[in-house]
């Protein structure tokens, strides 16, 4: 009876331990324990399905770690993408605005010029007038309106400029617009940038248009 009990101790009571202490260490989280496989009977059969068990729990858990990183790759990849796109729509709203601004101000410029214009002419047709009832030689006065009227066609000429920028500047709100839709939420200020400037550019044409008008007028 003592040598059996010591058989049973021997072959399946401590193997069975040894393998209970491989399950706690596997559930612990610790599949580096190495794990014996020696025998040839039952108990032998689970000390090499618990081995097997272990490597591939090791497997799966590699996997996991590397698809884990890919995905940090991944991830850290598509926030710099996303923070160069916005960084470039940034740009590109401040550039439109400055263009805008710029167009803006040579409009106004170009306004007053015009303005300026239409009263020397208006002056020099009144000069004219009061020559010629006076009986005076109105030569000069004829070489001066030549000289508005040419003036008059270089700002004729900086409005055809003006009427080229504004068309360019919707053209490039359009585009504008068009990436920040594409931007999605991030792009969602920057439209309205872009609307802003497609407004101003067609004030600017229609500004443009005005003054083209008024220097017609002050020649004719």
């Amino acid at each position: 009876i003592s040598s059996a009990l010591w058989w049973t101790r021997k072959m399946i009571v401590q193997p069975l331990a040894i393998i209970g202490s491989h399950f706690d260490s596997i559930a612990a989280g610790n599949l580096a324990r190495p794990i014996a496989v020696y025998g040839r009977n039952e108990i032998t059969a689970i000390f090499a399905s618990l081995k097997t068990m272990q490597q591939a729990l090791r497997g799966t858990v590699s996997d996991v770690r590397k698809g884990s990183q890919e995905m940090h790759i991944g991830i850290a990849e598509i926030v710099a993408g996303n923070n160069d796109l916005s960084s470039r729509t940034e740009q590109q709203a401040a550039s439109l605005a400055q263009t805008a601004a710029s167009m803006e101000q040579l409009t106004a410029t170009v306004g007053q010029n015009a303005d300026n214009a239409r009263q020397a002419s208006e002056l020099a047709k009144n000069a004219a007038t009061t020559a010629q009832a006076g009986g005076v030689q109105v030569s000069t006065m004829t070489h001066t309106m030549q000289e508005i009227a040419t003036s008059s066609q270089k700002i004729g000429d900086i409005i055809s400029v003006i009427d080229g920028i504004a068309f360019q500047t919707n053209i490039l709100a359009l585009n504008a617009a068009v990436e920040a839709a594409r931007a999605g939420e991030q792009g969602r200020g920057f439209a309205v940038v872009a609307g802003e400037v497609r407004n101003l550019a067609s004030r600017s044409a229609q500004a443009a248009k005005e003054i083209k008008g008024l220097i017609e007028e002050s020649v004719n």
